[in-house]
């Protein structure tokens, strides 16, 4: 049985979507109206949610991409820093959860709201 399945599910020769961009863009999609609907729930205001998303998705895929390179590319980060900078290097999820993390404590800190509540 040979398990080797292409990574490109559409490929439109300008641009390939691969099945883990379109899974990660899905679970993106659903915590934002997840989030949404528990901030509306808890009385929170309307921007909320934008504000929080914007904070987190940049922090998460800067923390999956750099634990990508500290730990799954050391030698070749460390010889060409640059590399932090090139688009479609690797994503590491353990980064995505802390950058995803730290981009709540961002917005906590900021709108003086509890990071455990």
């Amino acid at each position: 049985m040979n398990w080797n399945i292409d990574p490109v599910l559409l490929d439109l020769k300008i641009v390939k979507l691969r099945y883990y961009s379109l899974l990660f863009a899905t679970g993106l999609f659903a915590a934002y109206f997840l989030v949404s609907k528990f901030l509306r729930e808890k009385g929170l205001p309307n921007d909320y949610p934008d504000k929080i998303f914007i904070r987190i998705v940049i922090s998460l895929v800067i923390g999956a991409h750099l634990v990508h390179l500290i730990f799954y590319e050391p030698s070749a980060f460390i010889h060409n820093p640059m590399r932090i900078f090139e688009i479609g290097s690797g994503l590491a999820s353990h980064g995505g959860v802390l950058g995803a993390l730290f981009g709540l404590w961002l917005f906590c800190h900021k709108y003086k709201e509890s990071f455990f509540e």
